[in-house]
C-alpha cells in the first residue's frame, strides 16, 4: 500500500487528481491489488497523500464509473473483477446540428468510421453536440473521454479548459497550433502544396485559391498550402478570392470575384477550390461564362463524396485518408483513457492526389 498512500508531490504541472488516478491505476495494472481486495478507508487515505477527501472522492469515482472499482454501502471500496471488462464509453462530438452533421460526407465519414473504430476496440459510444457541451461541461463526466470533430476556432479555448480538466480529448480533423491536445488530421498543408505541385507541372502559374469556413482548421492549412506552394514557384501569381461563410454556398461575393477574374483579358488558368460542393458550383458559373473546365481553367478541389458524380467532368482532388485517421483517433483516445497523464500526441496523415479530367496544360491562348 505504500505506493498508494505516500504524499502525492506538489511540485508537478499535472492536476493532483490525475495524478493520484495514474497511481492507483498503476498498481491496479501490475497486479499488486487482486480482485475483491479492500482500499484504505477515504478519510486516512486522504490525510496520508495530503489532499482533500473530496479530491480523492472525485478520483475514487471516476474509477467506479470505468468499472475498475466497485463500492459496497457500509463496506467501502473494492478492487473490481475486470474479467468481463467494462467497456470505455467515448463521446463523440460535433458541432452544428447533430442528424445534419452525420448526414455530411466529410463529418458523417469520420463519426461512422468512429462508431465502427470504438465496436472493434470494445468501446460503446455516444453522439454531442459541441455547442451543449461547451455550455455544460459536466456532460463530459458521463464518459471516459471525448473525440471531438472538427471544432471550429470559436471553441477551440473552451475544449482546452475542458482537457485541462482531467477530460481525456482527442480533436480528429483539425489542428489548432499552441494547444495542448492530442490532435490527429490529414496533412490539408501537404494536400494544396500537392493540388498546386500538379498544376504548376503542368504549365499553370496564373491559379487561384477558392475558399470556405475561414474558422475552419483544414480551410487555412489549405490556404497556407498553397500560398507557399505558390510562393516557391518561379513566375506563379497568387490570388485569393473571398470566402464564403459556408462550405455548401459560394457567397455573393465570392460569386462576383469569380466571374470578374474569369471575364479578364489575361484570366487565371486554374483553380484550387477548398471543397467539393462550392466546386460543383464553380464548374456551373464558370461554364455559363464561357470558360468550361478545364478548357477555360483547370480545377483541383479536396475529398471524394459521391455527388461528385454530378459535376460536367470528373474533378481532380486531394483525398483525405479518413480510415487511417480514425484508426489513429481509436488508437490514441484509448491511450489516454487508460493513462491520463499520457503526454498528448499529433499526428498528420497523408492525403492521396486523384487525377481526373479537369486539369489539363492551360491552353495557349489563355496566357
Amino acid at each position: 500500500m505504500t505506493k498508494l498512500c505516500s504524499p502525492v508531490p506538489r511540485d508537478s504541472n499535472q492536476p493532483v487528481h490525475l495524478l493520484i488516478r495514474s497511481r492507483i491505476l498503476e498498481v491496479l495494472r501490475d497486479g499488486e491489488l487482486a480482485a475483491g481486495d479492500k482500499l484504505p478507508a477515504e478519510p486516512e487515505w486522504a490525510d496520508q497523500l495530503g489532499v482533500s477527501r473530496m479530491t480523492l472522492n472525485k478520483v475514487l469515482v471516476s474509477l467506479v464509473q470505468d468499472g475498475w472499482l466497485e463500492r459496497v454501502k457500509g463496506k467501502g471500496t473494492f478492487v473490481a473483477d475486470r474479467g468481463a471488462e467494462t467497456k470505455l464509453k467515448i463521446g463523440i462530438v460535433i458541432a452544428e446540428d447533430l442528424q445534419g452533421a452525420i448526414n455530411n460526407y466529410y463529418f458523417g465519414s469520420l463519426y461512422f468510421g468512429l462508431v465502427g473504430g470504438a465496436a472493434e476496440h470494445g468501446c460503446q459510444t455516444d453522439l454531442i453536440r459541441l455547442q451543449n457541451l461547451v455550455q455544460d461541461p459536466s456532460l463530459a463526466d458521463g464518459f471516459d473521454g471525448l473525440v471531438v470533430i472538427n471544432p471550429p476556432q470559436p471553441y477551440v479555448r473552451a475544449l482546452a479548459e475542458l482537457g485541462a480538466s482531467g477530460h481525456p480529448m482527442v480533436l480528429l480533423g483539425s489542428t489548432w497550433p499552441g494547444t495542448e491536445f492530442s490532435c490527429i488530421d490529414s496533412d490539408n498543408v501537404l494536400a494544396a502544396a500537392m493540388a498546386v505541385q500538379h498544376l504548376t507541372e503542368m504549365g499553370h502559374r496564373r491559379i487561384d485559391f477558392i475558399g470556405a469556413c475561414p474558422n475552419d482548421a483544414n480551410s487555412i492549412d489549405r490556404l497556407r498550402g498553397y500560398t507557399t506552394a505558390m510562393g516557391i514557384c518561379p513566375g506563379a501569381e497568387t490570388f485569393v478570392h473571398p470566402w464564403s461563410a459556408d462550405a455548401t454556398e459560394l457567397s455573393a461575393e465570392a460569386k462576383d470575384s469569380i466571374r470578374a477574374r474569369l471575364g479578364e483579358n489575361n484570366p487565371p488558368t486554374a483553380l484550387v477550390v477548398g471543397g467539393p460542393i462550392i466546386a460543383l458550383q464553380i464548374c456551373h458559373l464558370a461554364g455559363s461564362g464561357g470558360r468550361s473546365i478545364p478548357e477555360g481553367a483547370s480545377l483541383v478541389t479536396f475529398d471524394d463524396p459521391g455527388f461528385l458524380a454530378a459535376s460536367p467532368v470528373a474533378l481532380s482532388t486531394v483525398v483525405q485518408p479518413f480510415t487511417e485517421m480514425v484508426k489513429r483517433a481509436m488508437d490514441e483516445i484509448t491511450r489516454l483513457c487508460e493513462n491520463p497523464l499520457a503526454t498528448p500526441r499529433a499526428a498528420l496523415c497523408r492525403p492521396e492526389l486523384i487525377v481526373r479530367k479537369s486539369t489539363a496544360a492551360p491552353r495557349p491562348h489563355s496566357h
